[in-house]
């Protein structure tokens, strides 16, 4: 039997504040998000960037020259 090994899986998490909408007519009140500009890249390999400023994060292409794979449907 083979052995298990990681395999490189890129992902993105954009971090947003959060803060409490104004109330609506019915007493509701609604949760408000925004960016903040950074992002934190992490992959299945164990690699992590940390939260970064969205401009310091590195380009796909040197994403797919670390890893292996492209940043697949993510827009960032």
């Amino acid at each position: 039997m083979a052995a298990w090994t990681t395999q490189h899986r890129l992902a993105v998490h954009r971090q947003v504040e959060t803060t409490a909408g104004p109330v609506t007519e019915r007493g509701q009140v609604w949760a408000d998000t925004r960016p903040t500009g950074r992002v934190h890249l992490l992959c299945n390999c164990g690699w992590s960037s940390g939260w970064i400023d969205h401009a310091d994060m590195p380009s796909r292409e040197q994403l797919q020259a670390d890893h292996g794979v492209p940043l697949m449907g993510l827009s960032v």
